[in-house]
C-alpha cells in the first residue's frame, strides 16, 4: 500500500533538487510510490537541471519498476517534452542529440503499455524530432504502434501528426504511400487541411533546394553560343526535381479545386524551385497569383516574395530582367511602410550586384550600389519621424554589400581604389577589420604578381589572425614573388614568420616547415639558396631533402598545373599526355639510382621553360603554328 505524502515529503524533495542529491530524491519518491510524487520529483528536477537527460531516465525507469498501477497522462508529456527540449537544435551537438532521441524513444516504449491516454502532443515532438535527425523509420513505428492500441482511450490520430508523416514521404517521393496516408485519415474522420498539403508541397521542393546547394544544377557558358541551363542527371533519371516540382503543382491545384487558401510558405516554395530551375517565367506567374490575393486584403507580397523572383532572373542569367524587377520592387518598396534598417543593405539590390557581375558588367554594378547608396543617405538626413519610407537601403557598412563594391573594383583591375574603399569605409563607421575581407585583395595580387601590394596586404592579415590565416599555398606563392624579384630579405622575413607556425622553437631546420617541403619540394633549392645568400645562421644542409618520390609527385603536380594554364589550350592536351608518358618511363627505377635525381633537375629545368611561355604567348603562338603560305 502507498504511504501517504504530505507537504512535508514534497519539501524533502524539492530541498534534494536544489541540493543536486539525486540519491536521495529516488529514496523519498521509491518510498511514497505515488504516481503523483513521481510526476512531481522529474517536474522540479528538469526545472532545475534543463540538461540532465540521465537523470530524467532514471527517475522514470525507477517510476515503472516500483509503480504497478497505469501512469498518468502528464507523466507522459513530462518526461517525452523535457527530452525534445534537452535534444533541441543549437542546445546540444547532433551526436548528444541522437542520444538523447535514443533513449526518448526507449522510455515512450516502456511507457506505452502502461498508458490509458497517450500525449498527442508529446508523441508528435517525439515523431517530429525522429524525422528532423534522420530517424524517420522509428517515427513511423511509432506511430504504427500507436494505432495498434485499442486500450488508449484518446486516438493519437490528429492532423498535425499526419502532416509530419506526409512531410516525411514527399521527400522521399513515396506518393503512393501518401495517398495511402491520406485514405487512412479520411476514414477516420480527419479533415485533410492545409497543413497536410502544406507540409507534402514543401516536402516535395525540399530536396531541390538541397541538391541546388551540392551543384547538381549549374549553368554551362558555352563560348560564342550564349549561356543555357542544364539540370544534372538526378537519382531517378532526367529532371528528377522538374517531376518534384510537377508532382507539386498538381497537389496545389488540388488545394484550389477543394477551396483550400494556400499559405504563402507554399507559394515561396514552388516559386523557389521553380527559381533554383532557372525558369523566371513559372516563377511569376506564382507573383501573380499573390499579387491578385493582395489586392483582396491577403498579405501575400513580401520582400522575400520579390527576393525569389529576382533571384529566378538571376539565376537564368537574365540581367535586363533582374533589373526590371528591382525597378518594380523600388516602386513596390516606396509605397509600403518598410523602414530602413540601419548599417544593412536590402538583399535585393545585393543578387541585382550579384547577377551585374557574374555577367561581367562591373561598370553597371558600381553604378547600381553608388545610386543606391546615394539614396540612402539622402534618406538619412531626412526627418524619418515624417519620411518613414524607404526605396531600397544600401549601405557600405553591409559586409555583403562591401564585399561585392571589392570584388567589382577588383574585377575591373582597380586594386588600388578597392584598397582605398576598404580602408575608408572601415574608418567612416568605425569597423572592426577581418582577415577574410582581405583575402580577395591578396588572391588578386598574387594572380597579377604585384608583389609590393601582395606583402603590405599579407602583413595586415597576419596582423589580424596571426600567420594561419595564410594557406600553405598563398605562402608559396609570395615567396616564390620575392624571389623571382630578387628580394632576399623579404624572403627571410617571410621564412622568420613561418617558423612559429610549424616549429615550438622557430629553427628553419629539419622540424621546420614539413607541410610546405611534402607539398613543394622542389622549394627547398631556392629557399637553401636564399637563406645562404642572406647570410643567416641556417646553412643548405640545415634543409632536410625530401623522399624522392615526393619530390617526383610535387614535379608531376606542378607540372601538369603549369600545362593547365600553356596559352596555347590545343596544346595542353598533348602536354599532359607527354607528361605521363614521361613519368611511367621511369617508375621502375629503383629510388637510390642516381638517374632519378638528374632526372628531377632536368625536369624542373623543363618546367621553368614552361613557365616562360606564359608571358609571350604571341610568340609561342608562332612558333608552334606556322603561318601558311599563301
Amino acid at each position: 500500500m502507498a504511504l501517504s505524502a504530505p507537504r512535508i515529503h514534497y519539501d524533502v524533495l524539492g530541498a534534494s533538487v536544489r541540493a543536486n542529491d539525486f540519491h536521495t530524491v529516488l529514496v523519498v519518491a521509491s518510498a511514497l510510490r505515488s504516481r503523483q510524487v513521481f510526476h512531481f520529483a522529474i517536474s522540479i528536477w528538469v526545472s532545475h537541471h534543463k540538461d540532465d537527460w540521465k537523470g530524467v531516465v532514471e527517475l522514470t525507469r525507477t517510476m515503472l519498476r516500483v509503480l504497478t498501477e497505469n501512469l498518468l497522462h502528464s507523466t507522459h508529456h513530462l518526461v517525452i517534452s523535457a527530452m525534445m527540449d534537452m535534444a533541441r537544435p543549437g542546445h546540444c551537438n547532433a551526436t548528444l542529440a541522437n542520444v538523447i532521441l535514443s533513449n526518448a524513444l526507449a522510455l515512450h516504449w516502456v511507457l506505452a503499455p502502461r498508458l490509458e491516454s497517450p500525449s498527442i502532443a508529446a508523441i508528435h515532438k517525439l515523431m517530429r524530432a525522429l524525422i528532423d535527425h534522420g530517424m524517420s523509420e522509428s517515427a513511423f513505428q511509432v506511430y504504427r504502434d500507436s494505432e495498434r492500441r485499442p486500450s488508449w482511450k484518446s486516438p493519437v490520430s490528429s492532423d498535425a501528426i499526419f502532416a509530419v508523416l506526409a512531410g516525411e514521404l514527399a521527400r522521399r517521393e513515396d506518393i503512393r504511400s501518401i495517398m495511402h496516408l491520406s485514405s487512412v485519415a479520411t476514414r477516420g474522420g480527419i479533415y485533410i487541411s492545409a497543413h497536410f498539403y502544406s507540409a507534402v508541397i514543401c516536402g516535395l521542393t525540399m530536396p531541390i533546394k538541397l541538391m541546388a546547394n551540392s551543384g547538381a544544377y549549374r549553368y554551362s557558358r558555352k563560348r560564342d553560343h550564349g549561356r543555357s541551363y542544364q539540370p544534372a542527371l538526378g537519382p531517378n533519371g532526367y529532371g528528377n526535381g522538374l517531376r518534384r516540382i510537377q508532382i507539386a503543382e498538381s497537389l496545389f491545384d488540388s488545394m484550389r479545386r477543394n477551396e483550400i487558401e494556400a499559405p504563402v510558405k507554399v507559394y515561396h516554395a514552388l516559386m523557389y524551385s521553380w527559381a533554383l530551375l532557372g525558369q523566371p517565367r513559372q516563377v511569376q506567374s506564382y507573383f501573380t497569383k499573390l499579387e491578385q490575393k493582395s489586392k483582396g486584403g491577403f498579405m501575400g507580397i513580401s520582400e522575400v516574395t520579390w527576393g525569389i523572383l529576382l533571384y529566378s532572373h538571376a539565376r537564368a542569367h537574365d540581367v535586363q530582367g533582374t533589373l526590371s524587377v528591382l525597378a518594380r520592387a523600388r516602386e513596390w518598396a516606396s509605397g509600403t511602410n518598410i523602414r530602413a534598417t540601419d548599417g544593412r543593405t536590402s538583399y535585393l539590390v545585393n543578387i541585382s550586384v550579384c547577377a551585374l557581375l557574374v555577367d561581367r558588367d562591373t561598370r553597371s554594378a558600381l553604378t547600381l550600389l553608388d545610386a543606391c547608396i546615394q539614396r540612402y543617405n539622402e534618406y538619412l538626413q531626412t526627418d524619418k519621424e515624417e519620411t518613414d519610407r524607404m526605396e531600397l537601403p544600401a549601405t557600405p557598412a553591409d559586409p555583403v554589400t562591401r564585399s561585392l563594391i571589392i570584388r567589382a573594383l577588383l574585377d575591373n583591375q582597380r586594386l588600388a581604389q578597392a584598397i582605398n574603399v576598404y580602408n575608408s569605409v572601415h574608418a567612416q563607421f568605425n569597423l572592426a577589420e577581418h582577415s577574410s575581407e582581405l583575402k580577395p585583395m591578396l588572391k588578386f595580387c598574387l594572380g597579377q604578381g604585384d608583389t609590393n601590394s601582395a606583402l603590405q596586404i599579407a602583413g595586415r592579415i597576419l596582423n589580424l589572425s596571426g600567420v594561419g590565416a595564410l594557406t600553405d599555398s598563398q605562402w608559396i606563392r609570395l615567396l616564390r614573388l620575392c624571389i623571382d624579384e630578387n628580394r632576399d630579405m623579404d624572403v627571410a622575413r617571410l621564412l622568420n614568420d613561418l617558423g612559429p607556425r610549424n616549429s615550438e622553437h622557430g629553427d628553419f631546420g629539419a622540424v621546420v616547415m614539413p607541410v610546405l617541403r611534402n607539398k613543394y619540394p622542389d622549394a627547398v633549392d631556392w629557399i637553401s639558396r636564399v637563406l645562404a645568400k642572406c647570410s643567416k645562421d641556417y646553412t643548405v644542409d640545415s634543409v632536410s631533402v625530401p623522399p624522392v618520390h615526393v619530390q617526383c609527385l610535387s614535379l608531376y603536380r606542378g607540372l601538369l598545373r603549369v600545362v593547365r594554364d600553356f596559352p596555347l589550350a590545343d596544346m595542353r592536351r598533348k602536354f599532359k599526355h607527354n607528361a605521363r608518358f614521361c613519368f611511367e618511363l621511369y617508375r621502375d627505377l629503383e629510388p637510390d639510382n642516381p638517374k632519378i635525381q638528374q632526372l628531377i633537375s632536368d625536369g624542373k629545368q623543363q618546367l621553368q621553360w614552361l613557365r616562360s611561355w606564359k608571358d609571350d604567348p604571341e610568340t609561342c603562338q608562332k612558333l608552334v603554328h606556322k603561318p601558311r603560305s599563301q
